[in-house]
């Protein structure tokens, strides 16, 4: 069984978006037609992660909330 983000997590995600535009492993794709896609960089080091996860995912064992971003 995959275990739950960290309650906190949880609270802050919006269930429309899921876990993936907040992740630190995440990297939007956008392609020619200008669809976006989540792809997960764990995917490259781990098998068990889906390269391109299915939408919204709600949960996953890899998820690390990313930074604030600086401008």
């Amino acid at each position: 069984m995959t275990p739950l983000p960290p309650r906190e997590d949880l609270a802050r995600v919006d269930p429309r978006r899921g876990l993936c535009p907040e992740c630190s492993f995440v990297r939007q794709v956008v392609s020619a037609k200008g669809s976006v896609f989540w792809m997960c960089e764990k995917a490259r080091e781990n098998e068990r992660f889906p390269r391109y996860p299915v939408q919204p995912r709600l949960v996953c064992e890899g998820f690390e909330r990313r930074g604030p971003q600086v401008q």
